[in-house]
């Protein structure tokens, strides 16, 4: 393959991914599908420029997305702003803000991506597109669940009696169980999984 052409793709795939690390702060590089779609020239001559580029230590990838070696997500307001946000999310605990909850008591803006470099550090998790909980408060839900399945089928009326939380709260928290494979359907209740 010519040089020259190569050393062009090249020069496009870092300037793609500068602009979308320029863009996306938040993330952790660009997306390697996007890359390999954006740039447009045959996918054998991007492909070899990403490889070239990576052994270079021009370009990392990691988990799917490239990025430069200097690059760290980040977003507006730094880590005063995840910490003050993960401390409203726990506070939470069972009944935590929603995103609009959060924009407005943290007055900054950015806080849906400050969430998610929260959640990807494991301070908190994502369990409906609105909501995050702390881990604390889904350690709390877990031992409810196994308290109650212990003893047999778990019914969302027992799980309310037992925590106090309204179906606005308790049904995606059932859902986010499922999804982590701590309970299972059974009929209209849910089980135990492995039980």
């Amino acid at each position: 393959m010519p040089e020259d052409q190569l050393e062009l793709v090249q020069s496009q795939l870092m300037t793609a991914v500068a602009n979308y690390q320029r863009g996306h702060p938040a993330e952790q590089g660009a997306p390697q599908e996007t890359l390999r779609h954006g740039v447009r020239q045959p996918p054998h001559l991007v492909e070899a420029a990403m490889q070239r580029l990576m052994a270079a230590k021009r370009l990392v990838a990691s988990e799917g997305f490239v990025h430069t070696p200097e690059f760290k997500p980040g977003v507006e307001g730094g880590s005063a702003l995840i910490g003050r946000l993960v401390e409203l999310v726990r506070a939470g605990g069972l009944t935590p803000p929603d995103l609009a909850e959060l924009e407005q008591a943290a007055g900054a803006k950015g806080v849906r991506d400050a969430l998610r470099l929260a959640a990807r550090s494991g301070a908190i998790s994502q369990v409906e597109p609105e909501r995050y909980y702390s881990a604390e408060a889904l350690g709390q839900f877990r031992a409810a669940l196994i308290e109650l399945g212990s003893k047999g089928p778990i019914t969302p009326p027992a799980l309310r009696e037992r925590l106090g939380l309204s179906r606005k709260y308790l049904i995606p928290l059932l859902e986010w169980a499922d999804r982590e494979r701590v309970t299972g359907p059974l009929g209209d209740a849910r089980r135990l999984v492995g039980q």
